[in-house]
């Protein structure tokens, strides 16, 4: 993996881990050139035209990592062998989850770059995201009030002060813990947010090489000073999210060839050897084993599993190749399936009155139907009014290419 692809492209109004409609990519192809998408070629004759292709790859991946969540969540749930699986060999869930935050570092930073401004970055990031988590939010309210949530207690949550923090998707940051286990990782998506417009402001968002390193030596140091003074357990799993998103950035430089395939690979390495070194150290394997749990060998096999399967999927599709429809497709409806698949659970359970595989397939047949309504309705439309209400402060970035190193 020594070379580069051949025609850089930069990328547009790109929000987070879920819509197609993100994953686009934004540029003028000049008279008799050819673009090419998924192996599929476009010919723009005639005249300059802004086209928009498919990355399909990026939905296909997010499409992969919705199957491996909803088998960790609802396989884990449901079939004994398949929870013994998750917990003993590879986490499934986990590394899911680090494959979406690798794709928000694929894209985040160029969408950050195209908007030119930070305004106009947050509104299209709030209306990308907090649409469709409020309502999460609100049914899992309604589950509350009929007694059929039990996260948090028989009850479910009660106090007011967690619902409101749970509001503002800032819950970790105030200490009040989660509605929904799975919010976890949208404070995280927020901190990534929240660090990439401080570098906006500084000028170091483009040097994705040098932050994804500067990512790795922090953490690790902060691994050894723990060890040292023995609390390394203290360190939160959290932390492999940004080590995942500062890789995703730099894999996004090498798509557009502001990246040699050789840097790509050491940083690459750098980042499994985080991940590795982080799993010995932090992780434990006492305890009984559990979908969510700190287990080091699952873990470790499921990051590992995941940063392998990200890569190898951007790999093949730079370079043109087609994916399965079925993944990308799946992939547009991730978001949805990410927040709404407790819910549908919660309001079907296992019962001895009813065989395991229809309770699965209630769940997972419910989950996407519900997931392809909310995103047609809710997901589509935050993006719409974002991309509008941003308008008024976007401005176009100097076409220049910018050293990533």
């Amino acid at each position: 993996m020594t070379g580069v692809p051949s025609q850089p492209t930069s990328i547009v109004d790109l929000p987070e881990m879920v819509t197609r409609d993100e994953t686009t990519l934004d540029r003028t192809v000049p008279t008799g050139t050819t673009e090419l998408t998924d192996g599929r070629a476009a010919s723009a004759l005639g005249s300059s035209r802004p086209v928009k292709p498919r990355l399909r790859y990026l939905d296909a991946l997010r499409g992969i990592g919705l199957l491996l969540v909803l088998t960790s969540h609802v396989g884990g749930v449901g079939v004994p062998w398949l929870r013994r699986f998750c917990t003993e060999t590879v986490a499934l869930g986990p590394g899911a989850v680090m494959m979406f935050f690798a794709c928000s570092g694929f894209i985040i930073p160029v969408a950050l770059e195209r908007a030119g401004d930070l305004r106009a970055f947050w509104v299209s990031r709030f209306m990308r995201l907090y649409p469709m988590y409020w309502l999460s939010l609100a049914l899992a309210a309604v589950l509350v009030a009929f007694g059929r949530y039990a996260y948090l207690g028989p009850q479910g949550p009660t106090a007011a002060t967690t619902w409101l923090a749970d509001v503002t998707m800032l819950q970790m940051f105030v200490g009040q813990p989660n509605v929904l286990i799975i919010y976890w990782t949208l404070a995280w998506e927020m901190l990534f947010y929240l660090l990439l417009s401080v570098m906006f402001v500084v000028g170091i968002h483009r040097r994705s090489v040098m932050l994804s390193l500067a990512c790795n030596g922090l953490i690790l140091a902060a691994v050894a000073a723990a060890a040292v003074a023995g609390r390394a357990d203290s360190l939160p799993l959290g932390t492999m999210a940004l080590v995942f998103a500062f890789l995703g950035a730099v894999w996004y430089r090498w798509t557009v060839g502001e990246v040699s395939g050789r840097v790509l690979a050491a940083v690459v390495g750098a980042a499994a050897m985080t991940v590795t070194v982080f799993s010995l150290v932090v992780l434990h394997v006492e305890g009984p084993p559990d979908l969510y749990g700190e287990h080091r060998w699952p873990m470790l096999t499921g990051w590992l599993g995941g940063m392998a399967i990200f890569s190898l999927v951007v790999f093949w599709g730079s370079k043109g190749r087609r994916v399965p429809g079925v993944l990308w497709r799946l992939g547009t409806i991730s978001y949805s399936v990410y927040l709404l698949q407790a819910i549908v659970i919660a309001v079907f359970p296992l019962s001895d009155s009813v065989p395991v595989w229809v309770s699965v397939s209630i769940w997972v047949v419910g989950t996407l139907a519900l997931s392809a309504l909310t995103y047609r309705w809710i997901e589509k439309t935050g993006l719409s009014l974002g991309r509008r209400w941003s308008r008024r402060w976007r401005r176009t970035p100097s076409a220049a290419p910018v050293a990533a190193q």
